[in-house]
């Protein structure tokens, strides 16, 4: 019959010393421990979340001035200007179309960093049926048109990083929520591993 070694709750700052004996904490000194990194983790969570409104909040903005600019010139292209032979170069079709789109989906990503709780959230998914905020693959999916779109018309490299970032930036919320969402699981897996000092 083989016999199954427990695995105390383990905490400390000197590997090697726990290398050779476990630290076994009670239980308030576990529930201690655990609450400690969840305020850490969420104290963490929201500087996140205000770092990725604030990018949102630029983003849109640049569309905004984008969408009233009568050249319809990239904002890019005063940070790389290209020079091209063409007197009059080449735009995206439907260009105030996909603007009005990638703004619109601003805000649909803005609502996604908001708890479901938040009353702007819950009256806005309750007068939608739950339909906004939509589902990333929807939104990889709005956001991928312009840039394909202006990859077959072969135009600047200028335009098609411009209408690329509104689909670069849903990636990188995307995988910031990720991130932050396995943080919490591994907080939570943290819990069920704790045990009863008496018996460790």
């Amino acid at each position: 019959m083989s016999i199954r070694r427990r695995e105390p709750f383990k905490f400390g700052n000197d590997p090697d010393a726990l290398d050779e004996q476990a630290l076994v904490l009670d239980e308030q000194e576990q529930e201690e421990v655990i609450q400690n990194l969840k305020d850490k983790s969420e104290h963490h969570n929201t500087q996140y979340i205000i770092l990725f409104q604030i990018v949102i909040g630029l983003s849109a903005l640049l569309h905004v001035v984008f969408f009233f600019s009568p050249s319809k010139q990239s904002p890019l292209a005063a940070i790389f200007p290209t020079s091209g032979s063409e007197s009059t170069p080449r735009k995206l079709p439907l260009t105030t179309y996909f603007t009005i789109t990638h703004m619109l989906l601003h805000v649909d990503l803005s609502l996604h960093l908001l708890p479901p709780s938040n009353r702007v959230r819950s009256f806005i998914a309750g007068t939608t049926s739950n339909t906004i905020p939509g589902s990333y693959a929807l939104l990889f999916s709005l956001l991928s048109v312009a840039p394909l779109v202006a990859l077959f018309m072969r135009l600047s490299w200028v335009d098609i990083a411009w209408w690329s970032t509104a689909l670069l930036l849903t990636w990188f919320i995307h995988g910031g929520q990720r991130w932050m969402r396995d943080e919490e699981e591994a907080l939570q897996k943290l819990e069920t591993l704790r045990y009863d000092a008496k018996g460790a």
